[in-house]
C-alpha cells in the first residue's frame, strides 16, 4: 500500500526496481538516439545491453502516450492479431449471410413437390363369366303380307276397299267380308231391312303407309262425307277381306239397353278405355279395384270399370304407359244386387284392339 508522508516528514527516495531481463528487444534507430541523448543531459549512464532500467516519475501536463511512435512488439503482434480476427470476422459474416441468402433464393426456385396422397386400390375381382350368345333363329316368320311391296299390297287392296264402301246392300257388302259365313246372321241384324249406309271412298291411304299387326293390315280411308276411317284386313282361304265387326264396332248389346238392363251376365262390348280414379258406392274400396273409363265407339255413353286391383287382368288391360286410350274388346257386367247404372265390373279381356283373332 502506498503510504502519504506527514506534513514536515522528507518524501522517500525514489525507489529504483529491477525488472527482469527479457529477451534483447530491437528498437527503433530513432528511439534509441532519443534515449541515448536523454542519458548525456540527464547524466545517467546507459543501460546495459539487454537490461532496461524505468523509473517511475509523473509525466508533465504536455506529454502523451503516442501508440504509433513507439509501439512495443507485444502490442504490435496484438493488434494483427486483433485486426486479422476482425477481418475474419467479418469475412466470416459476408460468407454466412450469402450462404443464407443463396439458400433462401434456391428454395423459393424450387418447384414444390406435389403432395403424396393415398390411392385406393380397387380389389381385384375375377371377371365374370361372358354368357353364351343367344341363338339367332336362322329366319323370322314374318306376316305373309309384309313379304309383299307396300305397291302390289295397295294395288290389290284399294279396289277391295272401294267396293266394301259403296255396297248399299247386305249382298252386295258380304263377298267384301271376312268370314261372312260366320258373320252374316250379325250383319243381317245389324241391317235389319237389308239396306247399308253406303258412306262411299274420296281418298285411299290417306297417311300415305299400311299399318301391319300379326295377321292383319289396316289402312286410313277418308269417306265421302269427309269422316276418316281405319279399315282392318286379314287373309282367310279367299284372299284379303274386310272386319266388318271392328268397322263397325259391334258389340252383343246395344249400350243404352244394356244400361237399362243391368245384366249380370259377361256381354261383348268394344270400348275405348284408360285408366281413371273414381271409386264410389259398391266400387268404394281403392285396395281391392282398379277403376277404368269405358267409352262407347261413338262417344255418347260413358261407363266405370272394375277390375280385381293387382291381377293378371288388370295387368293386361292397363294401358303401358298407364294414362293413354286403348281400344280393346272386352266383356261387362254388372254386379248383383243395388248397384249404380254406370260402374260395370270387367269380367275378360276378348282382345288387343277390335279385332278379333288378328294374333299379335
Amino acid at each position: 500500500m502506498l503510504r502519504v508522508p506527514a506534513a514536515g516528514e522528507a518524501t522517500p527516495p525514489l525507489v529504483e526496481r529491477k525488472i527482469e531481463k527479457v529477451a534483447p528487444v530491437s528498437l527503433p534507430e530513432s528511439f534509441q538516439r532519443a534515449r541515448e541523448k536523454k542519458a548525456a543531459e540527464g547524466g545517467a549512464a546507459a543501460a546495459p545491453a539487454g537490461e532496461l532500467r524505468r523509473r517511475r516519475r509523473e509525466p508533465s501536463d504536455n506529454e502523451q502516450p503516442d501508440w504509433e511512435k513507439a509501439p512495443t512488439e507485444r502490442l504490435v503482434r496484438v493488434g494483427k492479431h486483433r485486426k486479422s480476427n476482425k477481418v475474419l470476422w467479418w469475412a466470416g459474416g459476408l460468407l454466412g449471410t450469402a450462404a443464407v441468402v443463396a439458400l433462401a433464393v434456391a428454395m423459393l426456385r424450387k418447384e414444390p413437390e406435389p403432395a403424396l396422397m393415398p390411392i385406393a386400390v380397387a380389389p381385384v375381382r375375377e371377371a365374370a363369366p361372358v354368357a353364351a350368345p343367344a341363338s339367332v333363329p336362322e329366319a323370322i316368320n314374318l306376316p305373309q303380307e309384309m313379304n309383299r311391296s307396300e305397291a302390289e299390297l295397295t294395288a290389290e287392296l284399294e279396289p277391295l276397299t272401294r267396293g266394301f264402301l259403296q255396297a248399299d246392300t247386305v249382298e252386295k257388302l258380304l263377298p267384301f267380308v271376312r268370314d261372312a259365313d260366320k258373320v252374316e246372321g250379325k250383319i243381317r241384324a245389324w241391317y235389319p231391312d237389308g239396306k247399308v249406309p253406303a258412306p262411299g271412298m274420296s281418298a285411299f291411304n290417306t297417311k300415305n303407309t299400311l299399318a301391319y299387326r300379326g295377321r292383319l293390315i289396316s289402312v286410313s280411308v277418308r269417306t265421302e262425307d269427309f269422316e276418316e276411317k281405319q279399315i282392318a284386313f286379314l287373309r282367310g282361304d279367299d284372299g284379303l277381306k274386310v272386319d266388318w265387326e271392328s268397322f263397325v264396332a259391334w258389340s252383343e248389346m246395344p249400350w243404352p239397353r244394356f244400361i237399362s238392363e243391368k245384366p249380370e251376365q259377361p256381354v261383348l262390348f268394344r270400348v275405348a278405355l284408360k285408366t281413371l280414379e273414381y271409386y264410389n258406392f259398391g266400387f268404394a274400396d281403392d285396395r281391392k279395384w282398379q277403376s277404368y273409363e269405358l267409352r262407347s265407339p261413338d262417344r255418347e255413353h260413358v261407363l266405370y270399370g272394375y277390375v280385381r286391383r293387382d291381377s293378371s287382368l288388370d295387368g293386361r288391360v292397363r294401358p303401358l304407359d298407364g294414362k293413354s286410350t286403348r281400344l280393346v274388346t272386352v266383356k261387362l257386367k254388372y254386379l248383383p244386387g243395388d248397384v249404380k247404372r254406370n260402374q260395370v265390373v270387367i269380367e275378360e279381356l276378348v282382345s288387343d284392339g277390335w279385332v278379333e283373332g288378328a294374333g299379335d
